[in-house]
């Protein structure tokens, strides 16, 4: 055997033996832990309930079950149906804003569900719920621990503009960045114009805000339509503590220039105690005249539509912000060297949040259109 084959095989059974004692050493590390507990751990109800200024409350909530529950085997399509009652409560005035009571029809259906929505929801709207106040939501179930919840409304956002730029229109290639879908890469080009947001902040408190469009389809003699146009930014610098774009890993780069948003989560990171300007990219066809796109034939006016499109502002609680932002970590799923998510919760006696959202909305265009034509922006 050659000198030099020597000097190679020398090495290389050095690393083998070294390879070998670090594993040895790496077994007598190991500690084997048992996650099931001695005693049968209480199950509590899992929550996730939401009001806001516009009088809505939305409420989800079904049973929660900890990982001794499958050490049992407990069939997740089992049928839950429980009595109960929840309470919506304004500390602030003394008074219930809602009261749900199972009794009437049978139980609250909280069973788990292996496709589908699981537990009980229901939406409320038209209720007086106030910025600055504070609310309580007790759930009293058969079977569980009574759970609850108070949280204060947060100040209304004070927007002082909201002015679009209709000189020109704005071409970019942008990234579609979807909630807690951040392993899917859409790239597409927008043609939009921009908007100046100004939004002051009032609060000297780290405060977080959601910005979206809404628009409103209304035609005489039918219900009125929602839909919900894209909002788009260039300046990522205002985004830089986005959930979404935090759990996509995205950068600007060569590939898009803009991302679009259903709906942009922010902080008052770029304008804490000040009035921040903000430039939004907004669909050019929530600007459209007349009878919608050019060349068309006019519309009757026994055909028309009315189109209504605000640029609102919703003020989070921290609590919130953490609890979406912990979902949308969590749904990136974990690397090799990644920490497991903690999920925040105010729910005393349960698991899950409860959030409150003041909103403010400013017009940004309301235009005529032909009742037949469906290529409006958010419809």
């Amino acid at each position: 055997m050659t000198s030099k084959a020597i000097k190679t095989i020398f090495p290389f059974r050095w690393l083998l033996a070294c390879g070998a004692t670090l594993l040895l050493a790496c077994e007598n590390m190991v500690q084997y832990i048992d996650i099931a507990p001695s005693g049968e751990e209480e199950v509590k109800l899992a929550v996730s309930a939401t009001i806001d200024t516009e009088g809505n409350f939305f409420l989800s909530f079904t049973e929660g079950r900890s990982l001794s529950a499958y050490r049992d085997r407990k069939l997740e399509n089992d049928a839950i149906v429980r009595r109960g009652k929840v309470t919506l409560y304004d500390e602030t005035d003394g008074r219930d804003v809602y009261v749900i009571d199972s009794s009437a029809n049978g139980g609250f259906d909280l069973s788990l569900r292996s496709s589908g929505n699981s537990g009980y929801t229901a939406t409320v709207a038209g209720l007086q719920l106030n910025a600055g106040h504070t609310y309580r939501l007790t759930l009293k179930i058969e079977g569980y621990p009574e759970a609850t919840a108070v949280v204060a409304m947060p100040d209304m956002p004070i927007i002082e503009q909201a002015l679009p730029d209709l000189r020109q229109t704005k071409h970019y290639s942008a990234y579609l960045v979807e909630a807690f879908n951040p392993n899917t890469l859409k790239v597409r080009a927008i043609d939009c114009y921009p908007v100046a947001l100004r939004l002051t902040d009032n609060s000297p408190e780290r405060d977080y805000y959601m910005v979206y469009l809404q628009s409103e389809m209304r035609h005489p003699g039918r219900p009125p339509i929602s839909g919900v146009p894209y909002v788009a930014i260039s300046d990522i610098a205002v985004i830089q503590d986005n959930p979404d774009v935090e759990a996509s890993g995205l950068s600007m780069d060569s590939e898009f220039d803009a991302l679009i948003f259903e709906r942009i989560l922010l902080s008052d990171m770029s304008f804490a105690n000040a009035t921040g300007a903000i430039n939004l990219l907004v669909d050019e066809d929530v600007f459209m005249q007349n009878d919608g796109r050019a060349g068309e034939p006019p519309c009757d006016e026994n055909s028309r539509s009315s189109v209504a499109t605000f640029l609102c502002v919703a003020h989070l609680t921290p609590l919130s912000y953490a609890y979406y932002r912990s979902l949308s970590l969590q749904k990136t799923g974990l690397g090799f060297f990644s920490e497991p998510v903690s999920i925040p919760s105010n729910i005393e006696n349960g698991y899950g949040c409860f959030s409150a959202i003041s909103v403010a909305c400013k017009s940004l265009a309301e235009y005529k259109a032909c009742s037949g034509y469906y290529g409006l922006a958010g419809f």
